[in-house]
């Protein structure tokens, strides 16, 4: 195989057709399955899909935790696939969710390790100790550790006990542990999968600045929407041992090329429909409740489909709501349920009522006057802000 680096020297790892097959009594399982993916040199590539999608086996390849059943591992221009994780100078932090049966591991070229730190040392001795396995010199662990401390900004903590500490400052202690190696590649698996909603947002975007501002090359798993479009460089959106797409963060929300990637990011609406004509950029579509619409999609190079059955895929901030049910080139629907969230207020719409009934999901920054609950509304959608999947697309 051709070295993918050659042709692009920015990248720095490249996987090519990595499958992954695990012995089971009553039959295989295939964790992965043809997987191909390049991370850019100071990139933060993010693995995200659900639970049992491959994210993490992905991630343990690459550290070379997992032999590969087949395919290809290449790493600054080296085959690492077969090559063992003490000599593959890559650091990685592992959340407690993900422990399993691994335990923390010193050795000459890699930490992994979770974030609980040795309890009777001091911040600056857990981030110095693997440098100390290593015998490097008192004055370079010095340097290095007081680099890495003032990087995850923790200076005026470095003589405290992790006991001390907050569970977002054992998390940053824990990046500086893996970063005073300097590593070329750092592997991040659910790092924040203990921590609660607020303080998972904040050490998100320090892990970004710290990231960035170490240049290191980062893997990031997690299954988190929120999480993964807040930070990353490029994102693999994964289901079934499959990567179901990679694209940039805007690029995944506003553009899914199938409906499991739609589903899974973010919030969308759904909707049974059918091309039946088309002119001069627009379409009419007909839904099951035999209500048309006429949507122009000449500003929308990812419209879909022509002609024929699909499913519609539009979010739910992308969608206007009026209470003049009488509306035309709308559809019209009733409230069922308004639940406000504070930052937006979600309506809960039935429409194609009857035997055909459907929820529609619509986003708004604040309450709109005159609607109710069990008020008839209409609701308006424009052809730049839609996607038609064919109905057998998955």
């Amino acid at each position: 195989m051709a070295d993918p680096t050659k042709k692009n020297p920015s990248v720095t790892l490249s996987i090519q057709s990595l499958s992954k097959i695990f012995a089971g009594k009553d039959k295989n399982v295939k964790a992965l399955d043809d997987v191909s993916l390049e991370v850019r040199e100071g990139d933060l590539f993010t693995l995200l899909g659900p639970s049992g999608c491959g994210k993490t086996t992905t991630l343990r390849c690459i550290a070379g935790f997992e032999k590969p059943t087949s395919g290809e591992i290449d790493f600054l221009g080296r085959d690492y696939t077969s090559i063992p994780p003490f000599r593959r100078n890559i650091g990685m932090v592992i959340g407690s969710s993900n422990l399993a049966d691994l335990s923390v591991v010193h050795d000459s070229y890699m930490v992994f390790q979770s974030y609980a730190l040795f309890p009777h040392m001091s911040i600056f001795e857990n981030v110095a100790y693997g440098l100390k396995i290593r015998k490097t010199s008192p004055e370079e662990i010095k340097d290095r550790v007081n680099r890495m401390i003032d990087l995850v900004g923790l200076v005026d903590v470095q003589k405290r006990k992790p006991s001390e500490l907050s569970g977002g400052q054992q998390q940053r202690i824990a990046l500086a542990r893996a970063l005073v190696y300097d590593p070329q590649l750092l592997l991040l698996d659910e790092p924040l999968s203990n921590l609660d909603a607020k303080l998972r947002v904040y050490m998100r975007e320090e892990i970004r600045r710290i990231q960035q501002q170490a240049k290191v090359t980062t893997i990031y798993v997690t299954h988190d929407q929120e999480e993964a479009l807040a930070i990353s460089d490029q994102i693999a959106v994964m289901h079934d041992g499959k990567v179901s797409q990679i694209g940039t963060p805007d690029e995944i929300y506003e553009n899914p090329n199938s409906i499991p990637v739609a589903d899974f990011i973010g919030h969308a609406n759904f909707l049974q429909c059918s091309v039946i004509s088309e002119s001069n950029g627009s379409r009419v579509i007909a839904f099951p409740s035999d209500e048309k619409i006429s949507l122009d999609f000449s500003s929308n190079e990812h419209h879909g489909l022509s002609n024929s059955e699909g499913v519609l895929f539009v979010r739910p901030e992308r969608i206007e709501i009026t209470p003049q049910s009488d509306t035309p080139n709308s559809l019209k629907g009733t409230v069922k349920h308004i639940l406000y969230l504070g930052s937006l207020v979600r309506y809960f719409i039935e429409i194609f009522e009857q035997e055909v009934s459907q929820e529609v999901l619509v986003d708004q920054n604040r309450r709109v006057k005159g609607i109710q609950v069990g008020n008839k509304i209409a609701i308006i959608f424009e052809g730049k802000d839609v996607k038609i999947f064919s109905s057998d697309k998955k």
